[in-house]
């Protein structure tokens, strides 16, 4: 038990940490070669990785192959872009709070369009909670930028929303595959989509991006996608689903508190109650007996 909650806890800082990097990352490069590098550098350490655990990943890529290129697409690309893009906009404290749209997109899809999900009132009230945190903590004090805040927020959300509808789809399509592998493969593919759309929109680099930005890539690549993924399917085999969704409680607060350490933002009540409701609201949400986790892939 206290390893396994080690891992949550090494797994949490390694999802948190990535709004940071990022915005560390948009300071030198363009948001589709920023993202571009990122998931490179994360499918290089993962596909390796997994192939060294004796995961099956030429049985599964031979499995459904089409529906893994997709997934690249829906689970990696677009989400990862969507969090770059919409960094442009935000700081990496707005950021963390604003990936909790991934559980409440879920939840609306699941209950609503699918129906595979009865509604309850408890999670219907922390998908409100949770949007009241968010109002509270960007509106609460008050600042000059609102607007651009609230376009940055709905691009990331976008985002987010992809990756639910993927999450959904791809967990009654690949019940019979390795999840590992699955996730493996979606992270080779999202970076193939990525080079491609860089290549074609931005093109190579006139010149060499700085340093600290190619670090930061590095990292989030590295740690925040590659690692994080790897410690996700590792939780899930060992704790079950239950134990492993319990990341939903704490990347909001790492991510918040890692970027007021290294950003130098004061704390604020308002950032504080914000914080609060948003946590609450993820809690009411998550409910009881979910035994599955949602998709193939985990949530950023």
């Amino acid at each position: 038990m206290v390893s396994n909650l080690l891992v949550l806890l090494l797994l949490s800082l390694c999802w948190s940490s990535g709004y940071l990097f990022i915005d560390r990352a948009n300071d030198g490069l363009p948001p589709l070669t920023g993202t571009a590098l990122m998931c490179s550098l994360a499918a290089v350490f993962l596909l390796p990785a997994v192939a060294l655990l004796g995961r099956p990943l030429r049985a599964t890529l031979r499995s459904r192959p089409l529906l893994l290129v997709l997934m690249g697409l829906s689970a990696i690309a677009l989400p990862q872009l969507s969090d770059v893009a919409g960094q442009t906009r935000i700081a990496a404290d707005v950021a963390a709070l604003v990936g909790t749209a991934v559980p409440i997109f879920t939840f609306l899809l699941t209950a609503f369009v699918l129906r595979s999900r009865p509604y309850s009132h408890r999670r219907g009230l922390g998908v409100l909670t949770a949007l009241a945190g968010l109002a509270v903590f960007l509106l609460w004090d008050g600042h000059d930028g609102t607007l651009g805040t609230l376009l940055g927020s709905l691009v990331m959300a976008s985002g987010g929303l992809v990756f639910a509808i993927n999450g959904v789809v791809a967990e009654r399509l690949t019940r019979s595959l390795d999840a590992l592998a699955v996730g493996a493969w979606a992270v080779g593919f999202g970076a193939l989509w990525m080079i491609v759309l860089a290549l074609a929109v931005e093109g190579l680099p006139a010149e060499l991006p700085p340093r600290d930005a190619l670090l930061a890539a590095l990292a989030d690549g590295l740690v925040s996608i590659g690692l994080a993924f790897l410690l996700y399917y590792l939780l899930l085999g060992r704790a079950g689903a239950d134990f492993a969704a319990l990341y939903a409680y704490l990347v909001p607060l790492f991510g918040v508190g890692l970027a007021m350490a290294f950003e130098a933002a004061p704390p604020t009540l308002g950032h504080g109650l914000g914080l609060l409701l948003v946590m609450l609201g993820v809690w009411l949400l998550s409910g009881r007996g979910n035994r599955r986790a949602p998709g193939a892939t985990p949530g950023a």
